[in-house]
């Protein structure tokens, strides 16, 4: 058995405003054993960095819809456990709504981070 895994560090969009939420996704590899290539297990988490608090809120994209996982508010550094994907799941979506950013306090630092393994 093998793994392996990769991040998507997380930034948000150019020019948007101070506390203004915002939405990224994360591809998933095919879970379940479903593709091509099998893959099983698929987790995913989000690291933070920072002290600026943000919430999370998380949707897991499926063929045939989608499924809400959050809110995941979050006010100190460290992991988040977001979830294990299953087959049919395609990709995570990550709405993030931060609070407390001002031209002294950065925005928190998030990187999303997608762990596999394969029989």
């Amino acid at each position: 058995m093998g793994s392996g895994a990769y991040a998507v560090v997380i930034d948000p969009p150019a020019g948007l405003a101070a506390n203004t939420p915002f939405t990224r996704v994360v591809p998933l590899p095919p879970a379940g054993n479903t593709g091509s290539v099998r893959f099983q297990p698929v987790f995913v988490s989000v690291a933070v960095g920072g002290t600026t608090p943000i919430t999370i809120q998380a949707t897991l994209i499926r063929s045939g819809g989608s499924q809400t996982l959050g809110p995941f508010p979050i006010n100190s550094p460290g992991r988040q456990g977001i979830c294990q994907a299953g087959a049919g799941d395609l990709a995570v979506e990550l709405g993030f709504t931060p609070s407390g950013v001002t031209p002294t306090t950065p925005p928190t630092a998030v990187t999303a981070l997608v762990e596999y393994g394969t029989p």
